[in-house]
Formats: structure tokens, C-alpha cells, sequence
């Protein structure tokens, strides 16, 4: 009887194998962590199916979470990268903070900052944060920019259905000591740009966005403006874009980012004293 109840768990493989329940479950998860690797980096299936030199019945299976361990090498050496190794803690670099601490901060965020160029207007779009591979924090227009010193998982971040989509932007998130996160994106040719928020109080996290702004072409120069990031399970595009006084949703996002900015310290000189002398 015991034996009949494991072969119940058990399930038959290419290559005619046998795989226990929690066995099926990590090859699915497997299966899932390519999916997305595969959109980020924009491949479609039938050019994965040529890459790895099988046909499209086997990738089936393959994203079904069926397949043997020499198919996941042949995927791997594809895409040049490992799937799956998560040791649930996230890089030194990165804070070394584990997974389990971060089920408060995983999900999408309503994004709300003041634009550079016009300081009245707001702008709203989505951030998403999650657990995943490194490498998703260095893939931008669905080109892995740069090959990751370090390998692993931790938290990543991306923005989404900004009305300025061109200039979306994902990256890294650190967590040293456990006190603020740091969103960075690091594009590969020694630009960065960050984010500096605190941890989520009642879903919310307010800090201070650190970029660039080019008001004259080619000429760039330093930029920063309080950011708000306000969690949400369901964001409704209404609630998104370029919004101006008089606007709906306008006043309530105002005051959100006044809340922001009261909480970040500027440490300012009097200019206009300055400039009077």
C-alpha cells in the first residue's frame, strides 16, 4: 500500500524518469522564472524552440514544467544564464536581506513625483517590485545591458505604463540594515539613477527621486524631487499620467507628494540672499 501511494506521487518524465510532487513544483517554477526571462528579453517561443534546437511539442512540456536536466542545460546555455538557484537571500551588495523579509514590500505601487520641468505638474505611473533574478535588474528595451558580476536573486524593480513610456526605467533594490530602500538603475556605461524611500507604513513609502534633467538638449544637469509610492492590488489607468492643477485626482496626489517632501531634509543655502548681495 505505501508503494502504490508514492507511485501516486510520482510522475513520468521525457527520458523515463520519475519525479516526486515537490520535484514538479520546482520545475514549474523553473519553467515560469524562463517565461519571464523570455519577455523581458523580448524572444519568442518558436525562437527560443531554435535556439535550444527542440521542437515546439518538448517546449510544451518544457513550460509545463516537464523536462529533464540536460533540456534546462541546453535552455540555460541559450540564454546564457542559470534558473532557478535561489538561495532566498539577497546579494551583500544589495543589503543581504532575505526573501522572507520582503513579502511587505513585493507588489505594484501607484508612483506619484513632481515633473522636472514643470514643478506644478505630477506625474503618475506604476512601479512593480518583486523577487526575481539579478540579471532582470539589467535588462533595458529587452537587451540584458550588462552581464551581472554577481549572480543570484533579490528584489527588482520596474516601472510601468508611464505616458512617457521611453524613459521607464527598472533596476536593483537595496535594503542596507533593514532601514531604507535604494531603487537603482544602473544602464551599463556608468549612469545611474535613484530612489531613496522609506520602508512601507500602512502601504505607503515616501522618499526622494535623485536623476537627471536636460532642460537645454545635449546638456544635462543634476535633478531631484520628492516621490511617493502608494501600494496597490488594482491601479485603473485613470489614475495615471500627466496631471496639471484643476485636474481630477490632482489635489489628493498634491498633498501625497507634500507629505513626501516634509519628510526628506534639504539642506539648502539662501540663495536669494546670496543673489541680492
Amino acid at each position: 500500500m505505501k508503494t502504490a501511494k508514492n507511485r501516486k506521487n510520482m510522475q513520468t518524465v521525457p527520458g523515463g524518469s520519475s519525479r516526486s510532487d515537490d520535484d514538479r513544483r520546482k520545475r514549474k517554477e523553473i519553467a515560469d522564472e524562463v517565461k519571464i526571462h523570455l519577455e523581458d528579453v523580448g524572444m519568442t517561443r518558436p525562437q527560443l524552440e531554435e535556439k535550444v534546437g527542440r521542437s515546439q511539442s518538448t517546449m510544451d512540456h518544457f513550460f509545463a514544467g516537464s523536462f529533464s536536466d540536460r533540456l534546462l542545460k541546453r535552455v540555460e546555455h541559450a540564454f546564457g544564464r542559470r534558473f532557478g538557484r535561489s538561495s532566498g537571500i539577497a546579494p551583500q551588495e544589495w543589503g543581504g536581506y532575505a526573501q522572507e523579509a520582503t513579502a511587505n514590500i513585493a507588489g505594484s505601487y501607484l508612483t506619484l513625483r513632481n515633473d522636472f520641468k514643470d514643478p506644478n505638474a505630477i506625474c503618475a505611473y506604476v512601479t512593480t517590485i518583486e523577487w526575481s533574478t539579478i540579471d532582470h535588474a539589467h535588462i533595458f528595451e529587452g537587451q540584458l545591458v550588462q552581464k551581472p558580476k554577481i549572480d543570484g536573486h533579490g528584489l527588482t524593480f520596474r516601472e510601468e505604463r508611464r505616458f512617457d513610456s521611453k524613459y521607464s526605467h527598472r533596476g536593483q533594490v537595496w535594503m542596507p540594515g533593514g532601514q531604507f530602500l535604494y531603487l537603482v538603475s544602473a544602464y551599463g556605461d556608468g549612469r545611474l539613477r535613484a530612489a531613496i524611500a522609506s520602508l512601507p507604513d500602512k502601504g505607503k513609502m515616501t522618499g526622494i527621486q535623485l536623476s537627471l534633467y536636460n532642460p537645454r538638449g545635449a546638456a544635462f544637469t543634476p535633478a531631484a524631487a520628492p516621490i511617493a509610492f502608494v501600494k496597490r492590488e488594482k491601479i485603473a489607468d485613470g489614475e495615471l499620467g500627466y496631471l496639471k492643477p484643476g485636474q481630477a485626482g490632482y489635489e489628493g496626489y498634491l498633498e501625497l507628494l507634500q507629505q513626501a517632501a516634509a519628510d526628506v531634509v534639504f539642506a539648502l543655502p539662501p540663495l536669494q540672499n546670496n543673489l541680492a548681495k
